[in-house]
């Protein structure tokens, strides 16, 4: 997936700061403005806890050189555009725990947004950013379904490395997989009834409610720039009526949702890429690093490659176990992609693809 050129809101890594804790206490905490190697002492380097900023990798020991359940070259913590940090665990043979309780094996990488700890032994390494503001990054386009509800697919590079079973090796276990297969059920149950189903979207929002739990679901046709709610689901309930639609709403913030819903929509419809939009913190006292909300959308589109539709979620945060810096991670968001590569173009603008048929 690429990110699109237009994305205003990531042009430079966020500003983050690096803890170091050991022994419940904090030991050091460095700014996080580009790569740091963290790891033990090499035999020429100082005592820890101690941070190097004179190689081209600035590095942090915050182990010493006896203590080899630790790496000297342990992980590796890059900050990117878009507020995410990257995590390499450069170990060869030692593992870090990521909260909330996920291995990162040896060799391996993964994104984490807003705070994240890692845990290495005694060690514990705590990222927080300094400062939260909105963003909204594109994830990349779908492959819509046709008519006939047939896609071809690429071959595979037959490469086991990249089989799931080597991507999630054992930090994915039983009551995640069978979470990934009632998921995968889910999808694969609405896409086969995509080419005969009368109640195929009211199918779609549901499977996004099913799979991903988002608060509310939204399916918008687009006709010429003109984008027009469909429908939605909210607690369970299908609704057709954009005024009910809006009663889910307080009057202070259904005009903020309306400008965030029509800046995911303006972007959806220039790029033809999944969006996912987190607005920035409201002011309250304490300070809160959860945004107020977030939004992902992915577009629906037809044979000519025109945008006809989109596929919408939102989430708001403030709420029990809502209260991070992520409200809809990047899975989620590809989930969101996945069903609406499945949405049939026919079924959001069956009006607009007659007649460009008889025109073109």
């Amino acid at each position: 997936m690429i990110d699109s050129p237009s994305n205003f809101h990531e042009s430079s890594p966020v500003a983050a700061e690096l803890s170091v804790y050991s022994g419940g206490q904090r030991r050091l905490v460095v700014p996080l403005v580009s790569a740091v190697e963290v790891g033990r002492q090499r035999r020429t380097e100082s005592v820890p806890f101690y941070y190097n900023d004179q190689n081209s990798i600035p590095r942090l020991i915050v182990a010493d050189r006896f203590e080899t359940q630790i790496s000297r070259s342990h992980v590796t913590v890059s900050p990117l555009p878009g507020g995410e940090i990257l995590l390499q665990n450069t170990s060869r043979n030692c593992r870090i725990t990521v909260d909330p309780g996920r291995e990162l094996l040896p060799g391996k990488t993964c994104f984490v947004r807003g705070v994240a700890r890692l845990h290495m032994q005694h060690v514990t390494i705590v990222i927080e950013p300094t400062e939260v503001t909105e963003r909204m990054i594109s994830l990349g386009t779908p492959r819509p379904l046709s008519q006939s509800s047939s896609q071809v697919f690429d071959r595979g590079s037959g490469d086991q490395r990249t089989s799931l079973v080597a991507t999630l090796g054992s930090s994915f276990d039983a009551e995640q997989g069978d979470q990934l297969m009632m998921w995968l059920r889910t999808i694969a149950k609405l896409f086969y009834s995509a080419s005969t189903n009368p109640r195929f979207l009211e199918d779609a929002l549901h499977a996004i409610d099913d799979v991903i739990g988002l608060e509310i679901a939204m399916i918008w046709s687009r006709v010429d720039s003109d984008w027009q709610l469909t429908c939605s689901l909210s607690r369970g309930d299908i609704q057709t009526s954009p005024a009910d639609f809006a009663t889910e709403f307080d009057e202070n913030i259904r005009a903020e949702l309306a400008n965030d819903f029509a800046q995911v929509l303006d972007r959806i419809g220039r790029w033809r890429q999944t969006v996912l939009y987190h607005s920035a913190p409201i002011a309250v006292e304490p300070p809160s690093k959860s945004p107020h909300h977030a939004i992902v959308a992915s577009p629906i589109i037809n044979p000519q490659t025109r945008v006809v539709g989109a596929l919408m979620g939102l989430r708001r945060g403030g709420q029990p176990r809502r209260d991070r810096s992520e409200l809809i991670t990047r899975l989620e968001a590809s989930l969101v992609e996945l069903i609406a590569s499945g949405i049939r173009f026919d079924w959001i603008a069956p009006a607009e693809e007659s007649v460009q048929s008889k025109t073109d």
